[in-house]
């Protein structure tokens, strides 16, 4: 089986404002597909209605039956040109994504963990000091338990995160914190001047029309940081 047979490139694009903002933010993480001979694909099938929409990600479930690994992008996430495998700099057995820093103070993080793990019936755990990003995800095979289609989802904001997290720590899966140049942070009205290879502009999408702006966004700081290169 050749590596683009096992490798995976996946996001989702459900809603017409991830419709409007997968014109471009799709483009450049199929290219990235390409360049590294991953396979790629765009789910558009909706397949927990009525749940919060980004517990689409457990459809990696499927997808691990085919495919040994996958990374998986939001489609708010912008790959830059420099962006290099990341599959290289993940062993398949660790679970790779970023820590999460940006948002909360630690305890914070601790006592959503405590909660997640509450509502999911699942023993109480200490924390272990991670707290990853969904946004961006290398994981394979050797999570499967990670990926098991859950019963009922938890509510809340960020739902499916805090479920992964959970998941992560109750079943002591291994961790490796890629860092923040594969998956850093864009906040609105931020003028980005960086080196990192994946942007993610989370938060952006919401009011109607939101998608179509961000795709503009996106596209003008694709064309400054890579100075015209590329599309």
């Amino acid at each position: 089986m050749s590596s683009s047979q096992k490798r995976l490139v996946v996001s989702a694009m459900i809603g017409p404002e991830f419709e409007e903002l997968g014109r471009f933010s799709w483009l450049r993480q199929r290219e990235y597909a390409e360049k590294i001979g991953a396979d790629v694909i765009l789910l558009a099938n909706e397949e927990f209605k009525g749940w919060p929409l980004f517990y689409e990600k457990f459809q990696i479930r499927r997808l691990l039956e085919e495919y040994e690994r996958v990374l998986w992008l939001d489609l708010d996430v912008l790959v830059l040109p420099s962006a290099p495998d990341v599959f290289e700099l993940v062993p398949p057995e660790i679970f790779g994504a970023v820590n999460e820093r940006y948002w909360r103070r630690p305890v914070e993080y601790a006592e959503e963990i405590e909660c997640r793990l509450f509502q999911l019936g699942l023993p109480k755990k200490p924390w272990d000091g991670f707290y990853f990003n969904s946004g961006v995800m290398v994981t394979g095979r050797a999570h499967a338990p990670l990926w098991k289609r859950p019963q009922n989802p938890v509510w809340g904001h960020p739902a499916e995160q805090g479920h992964l997290n959970a998941l992560r720590l109750h079943h002591g899966i291994p961790f490796r914190d890629l860092g923040d140049d594969f998956n850093r942070f864009v906040r609105p009205g931020e003028h980005i001047s960086t080196q990192a290879h994946l942007l993610h502009y989370a938060r952006w999408i919401g009011a109607p029309g939101s998608g179509r702006i961000l795709a503009q966004r996106m596209a003008a700081d694709y064309a400054r940081l890579t100075k015209g290169e590329g599309p």
